[in-house]
């Protein structure tokens, strides 16, 4: 399980076979549970909003083992969207953490050898990245569109958390000790 919005619908991921193949799902106590991407070989969600709309991942065919997720939408009805993967090259796999009552996702691309990049994907708008230099994620969105996340500096493993604004772009939150930084990026 991995959420639960105001009116009480339930989301996350099972195991169908006791092997790989998982797929995301959404519980109510009127309709009980429900498969969200049953055409999938594999899929999961991460967040709901209250309009019952979820967000998360799926398997898209891209070969008969489906090495690719891409980040997915699911409707309150379970009809899915694909928000894609910016047309990155194969392999690249985007995932959505979270998701507001307006319906904008975040979560990451991860590029096979390369950097973990946070995302935003609105209705209006599509997806965009967040920008920034080493490794980061984004794991949070609500309804003004302010994004969190974290952010990682390869060479010394620095972790610290951002605050993303269309308005201010990333900067870096401080830590205990003071410090503060700005990203460099949108």
């Amino acid at each position: 399980v991995t959420g639960i919005n105001a009116a009480g619908i339930v989301v996350g991921t099972w195991n169908r076979d006791n092997a790989w193949n998982t797929n995301a799902f959404s519980w109510t106590r009127q309709n009980g549970f429900q498969d969200l991407a049953s055409s999938s070989p594999s899929s999961r969600a991460s967040a709901v909003n209250d309009a019952g709309q979820v967000a998360g991942a799926s398997c898209v065919p891209v070969s008969p083992f489906c090495p690719e997720y891409h980040a997915f939408l699911w409707s309150r009805h379970g009809a899915g969207q694909d928000l894609g993967n910016l047309d990155s090259p194969s392999r690249v796999i985007s995932y959505a953490l979270a998701i507001n009552n307006r319906g904008d996702v975040v979560g990451n691309l991860f590029y096979p050898a390369g950097p973990e990049i946070p995302f935003l994907w609105t209705p209006e708008g599509g997806m965009r990245l967040l920008g920034g230099t080493g490794w980061a994620g984004a794991v949070s969105i609500n309804s003004r569109r302010e994004v969190v996340g974290y952010w990682l500096r390869p060479i010394s493993a620095e972790t610290r958390a951002f605050y993303w604004t269309e308005q201010e772009g990333t900067q870096l939150l401080p830590d205990l000790s003071g410090q503060q930084g700005v990203f460099h990026g949108s």
